[in-house]
């Protein structure tokens, strides 16, 4: 018991289908733990085409009694690897093959029961979900990309009730009944074609996330949405105004769509709402516009010349149209992440950025000159991105010494000099054009990862502190940095190449 314990452990720290099978196929009874693990996806068309091919039924309700064994590696067959190439986005070893038992014509016979999710496209593999998956799988999430004469009457019996999560995605308009949705289910996401009015009682009384995609832009009534949901997410084209009643009162993430472009009364907002998208919106906020509760705030299409009556509790700020100069005051003094727009590249003063705040990004298009008498940046900052037009001096000195994260784009091609990086940074990213050399000084000892660009190529005069264990670099810069390691090696440094330009 200990050792399955140990191996499921490890199997469910790995990141994706691909490798935990690779790691249970390792033994004959590591593999067995297999179906007590929670894998990605599951991969219903290959079902579909394997059962095809050995004209196995998808209509029929009969249980096969064909019994089957865990088995050895069958190091000819690449079952598993081809239908999991199919279904997960890392690449696979198409080398290795997978345990099969001594029949591999039914995929239902061998595959893991335990799935994240799966999708459903076609009516063959509708039919084949509803005969014999549904009654053997134990999945959480199920989107239904295709419906049996687009009616979702036809789907609800064949939910299970293991299933928390339904996704109707298209071909669905059709009026709900009261009490339709089973009430075990937590998230609902009615599609992109979804607009007809609600009801009172139709959505399940414990449901936690509703999401509303495309067409749907009908006034919320009171009572439509489940006092239970904390998550709510309007369609892109709603715009009808929304009141206090149109929102559950325990309601925390609220996102809207880009076509809202209606005011908001103030007080209309819940004050238990914690996060917020305000899509479309670009009015000018008023006093209790913005609950005091909230903590994360984001803003497409702001574009006022201030940012008044944004809570005091705020601590994301996420600023997308907006490019007038930040006078000091006018960010809360609890922001600790900010993103300044795209298009930002205003003068910024000594404490225009909170003092608390720890993350911050710039924006592609800020190229303002750093002057060491007129620090910009607050003193705990832990991690600065600049943007992609940035390209001046840093003074030596100017960078705050709690910096531990710094990273430049495309566009940084100026000289770092001995002092211009702060002794506590540990990850440096230089752009694909940064193409100065780095001589000695200029790293700072306690340098644990640094990614160079296409364009460096002075491996000659490179230095590294001792501290670095992790160096990125590009493939095509494989042949230089040999030559730069023989002549200085390092036994815990780790050389990561990678295709492309960093």
């Amino acid at each position: 018991m200990y050792h399955y314990l140990i191996i499921k452990q490890i199997a469910e720290l790995l990141d994706n289908d691909v490798e935990r099978l690779n790691f249970l196929m390792t033994c004959k009874f590591s593999y067995t733990v297999r179906k007590s693990i929670r894998f990605d996806k599951f991969p219903l068309s290959y079902c579909c085409r394997q059962r095809e091919k050995y004209n196995l039924p998808n209509t029929t309700t009969t249980t096969t009694t064909t019994t089957t064994t865990e088995g050895t590696p069958n190091k000819k067959s690449g079952f598993f690897s081809n239908w999991f190439s199919k279904t997960v986005s890392t690449p696979v070893n198409r080398g290795l093959s997978f345990i099969l038992p001594s029949s591999p014509k039914d995929p239902l016979e061998t595959l893991p029961m335990k799935f994240t999710r799966i999708a459903i496209n076609t009516e063959e593999e509708f039919r084949l979900y509803i005969n014999r998956v549904k009654d053997i799988l134990d999945v959480e999430e199920i989107t239904f990309y295709w419906l049996p004469h687009g009616q979702i009457y036809s789907i609800i019996p064949y939910i299970s009730p293991k299933t928390t999560a339904l996704t109707i995605m298209k071909s669905f308009n059709q009026k709900i009944s009261k009490a339709f949705f089973p009430s075990h289910l937590e998230y609902v996401n009615l599609g992109l074609i979804f607009d007809k009015p609600l009801e009172e009682d139709v959505l399940p009384q414990n449901l936690k996330t509703l999401v509303f995609m495309d067409k749907f832009n009908i006034p919320i009534e009171e009572g439509w949405i489940p006092q239970s949901v904390q998550n709510l997410y309007l369609s892109e084209q709603y715009s009808c105004k929304l009141y206090a009643h149109s929102f559950p009162s325990n309601l925390v993430r609220l996102e809207l769509g880009p076509s809202y472009l209606t005011k908001l009364d103030p007080g209309v907002l819940p004050p238990s709402l914690v996060w917020m998208d305000m899509g479309g919106y670009n009015h000018a906020f008023e006093a209790g516009t913005l609950p005091q509760s909230l903590k994360t705030l984001i803003l497409p299409r702001y574009s006022h010349h201030k940012l008044d009556h944004l809570p005091s509790s705020l601590t994301h700020l996420d600023i997308q149209n907006f490019n007038y100069t930040i006078q000091p005051g006018h960010l809360p003094l609890s922001i600790k992440v900010l993103y300044l727009p795209p298009f930002y590249n205003e003068l910024l003063h000594p404490s225009s950025i909170p003092d608390l705040c720890v993350k911050l990004n710039m924006g592609r298009e800020f190229d303002q000159k750093l002057v060491l008498g007129s620090r910009i940046f607050p003193p705990f900052l832990k991690e600065l991105y600049m943007g992609f037009h940035f390209n001046r001096e840093i003074p030596a000195g100017y960078l705050p010494e709690t910096l531990e994260i710094l990273s430049f784009r495309s566009g940084f091609n100026t000289q770092l000099y001995q002092g211009s990086l702060p002794n506590s940074l540990k990850e440096l990213y230089l752009g694909k054009n940064y193409a100065q050399p780095l001589n000695t000084y200029v790293l700072p000892e306690g340098l644990v990862i640094l990614s160079l660009g296409i364009k460096f190529v002075d491996y000659d005069n490179l230095s590294l502190p001792t501290s670095l264990e992790h160096l990125q670099i590009p493939l095509d810069h494989k042949s230089e940095y040999s030559r730069y390691s023989k002549k200085k090696s390092s036994k815990t440094l780790q050389v990561h190449y990678t295709e492309g330009y960093l």
